[in-house]
């Protein structure tokens, strides 16, 4: 427990150090709530709120202006590209359902892409520096609510590979109470890594919604007051509404 502190503490003082553009610098360091195999869940509460939720204008640190490059290098950073050129892969696949839901996005009829926030940047660098993003792709999740200009980020960082989004560790019955006490669900958000390795073709990264994730965040909008449901690949984020996944589940 000393060793990650003082882990934390070093990650702190480096974001400190290395901020680029528009975004602010974290206040405090995030608390660990829970550990257990290769899941760290923790809450990170951040001042300015606004601030955080802004589209990120350059990187946010060394680590994922490290990770722009890399993706650069291997593929486009415009992801309508990256849409189509993954479309096709499930069109000679025989996937008519999915290249449905692709073409959806693309003409903008679900779902909303942007850059990625101040905050996914960080989050995402965050598990990167748990997991390299060169050779072993890994996914995390949060759960982001909003208070008077205030954020509480519940997130679950992995620090092993794995493409199966970890457990934040907060109950439906634990966010009812958070948005009873005047919290907004702003909004859950896990990523899409990239991989490279697949002999398919098939380099993922995209910012689409797969079945489970449609299914899972649906579930999610019926049970509590989430406001919107979003995905990132680090670089660019996608926002869906209830209605957007609904548009997506029913094609």
């Amino acid at each position: 427990m000393k060793n990650n502190k003082k882990i934390l503490f070093s990650l702190i003082a480096l974001i400190s150090a290395q901020v680029w553009a528009n975004c602010p610098i974290p206040h405090q360091q995030p608390e660990l709530r829970m550990e257990q195999n290769d899941i760290q869940q923790y809450l990170w509460e951040f001042e300015n709120a606004g601030l955080w939720l802004e589209e990120a204008q350059e990187p946010i640190d060394a680590t994922i202006k490290g990770y722009h490059g890399f993706i650069a290098r291997r593929a486009t950073l415009d992801q309508i590209a990256l849409l189509k050129r993954q479309q096709a892969i499930y069109r000679n696949a025989g996937m008519p359902k999915e290249v449905k839901r692709f073409q959806a996005i693309i003409d903008g009829h679900a779902g909303n892409i942007h850059r990625a926030s101040c905050l996914d940047q960080l989050l995402i660098s965050e598990q990167f520096q748990r997991v390299s993003y060169v050779d072993s792709p890994t996914e995390f999740q949060g759960y982001i609510f909003e208070k008077n200009d205030r954020l509480k980020v519940y997130v679950a960082w992995r620090t092993a590979a794995s493409y199966m989004g970890p457990n934040v560790g907060l109950g439906h019955a634990a966010i009812r109470r958070l948005t009873q006490q005047g919290w907004q669900f702003e909004y859950g958000i896990h990523n899409h890594p990239f991989s490279f390795d697949n002999r398919s073709g098939d380099i993922a990264g995209t910012v689409i919604p797969s079945n489970p994730d449609i299914n899972s965040y649906l579930k999610m909008f019926d049970q509590v007051d989430l406001q919107h449901a979003r995905i990132t690949n680090g670089i660019h984020s996608a926002s869906y509404q209830q209605g957007d996944l609904q548009y997506l589940s029913d094609l």
